[in-house]
C-alpha cells in the first residue's frame, strides 16, 4: 500500500508542468531609457544636501545605460 502511494505521488510530481524560464536581461538593458529621480528634502547649504549631491555625482558613474 505504501509503495503504491509513493509511486502515485512520484508520478503526479513528474507529470506537473515545469515553470516557464525567465530570461535575464543585462543591467544596461534594464536601465536603458529609464530615469532615476532624486528628491532632496533638505534646504540649500545643509550638510545632508552636500552629502547627497556628492553621492549622486559619483553614483552616476556606476549606473550603466
Amino acid at each position: 500500500m505504501a509503495r503504491t502511494l509513493a509511486s502515485l505521488i512520484v508520478a503526479l510530481i513528474a507529470s506537473m508542468p515545469l515553470p516557464a524560464r525567465a530570461d535575464a536581461q543585462t543591467v544596461v538593458d534594464f536601465y536603458c531609457g529609464k530615469t532615476i529621480k532624486y528628491i532632496l528634502a533638505v534646504p540649500e547649504g545643509a550638510s545632508w544636501g552636500l552629502y547627497l549631491r556628492t553621492f549622486i555625482k559619483h553614483f552616476r558613474k556606476y549606473v550603466p545605460g
